[in-house]
């Protein structure tokens, strides 16, 4: 599927929880997760309401205005100036259409805008296209976490 116009941004709010549960569980495939999040998408949808609800998580939805499609989705764990992103997703057919290099860049400009110096991420040890996506926007690799997901930052 082609975009013909790039996506607008918001911040989620707890309706959002669904789609975004819905989303991450679509792209546990394509980033070949090792093993689930949750074992159902309810149980998703619970986290992600959690999350939104508690405020320890800061989420930013990519979307289509005209048919209200979620296109992606990026979320900080913790406060903005840390950098912490903790999820990235992109609806698997506007995979490689900029969506995730939109969403990137504006979590950088949000960073830097609260006073944050890098970004950090971690990502599936399979997930072969995270890791080039991540590489081509800067990003360096650090290590591996005990979880077995390779860490990366970018100084901003």
């Amino acid at each position: 599927m082609s975009m013909a116009v790039l996506p607008e941004l918001r911040w989620a709010q707890l309706p959002d929880a669904k789609p975004l549960a819905e989303l991450e569980w679509r792209s546990a495939v394509y980033e070949q997760r090792r093993r689930p999040v949750c074992r159902n998408v309810q149980q998703l949808i619970e986290v992600w309401c959690e999350r939104i609800r508690q405020k320890t998580h800061s989420v930013m939805l990519a979307y289509l205005p005209e048919e209200l499609t979620l296109v992606g989705m990026l979320s900080f764990a913790g406060s903005i100036v840390a950098g912490e992103i903790n999820a990235l997703y992109i609806e698997p057919d506007y995979l490689r259409q900029g969506v995730g290099t939109l969403l990137m860049r504006t979590a950088e400009q949000l960073t830097v805008l609260h006073g944050g110096k890098r970004l950090l991420v971690g990502v599936e040890p399979r997930n072969e296209g995270g890791f080039e996506f991540y590489k081509a926007l800067g990003f360096i690799v650090d290590g591996v976490e005990p979880s077995g997901l390779t860490v990366m930052h970018k100084e901003i």
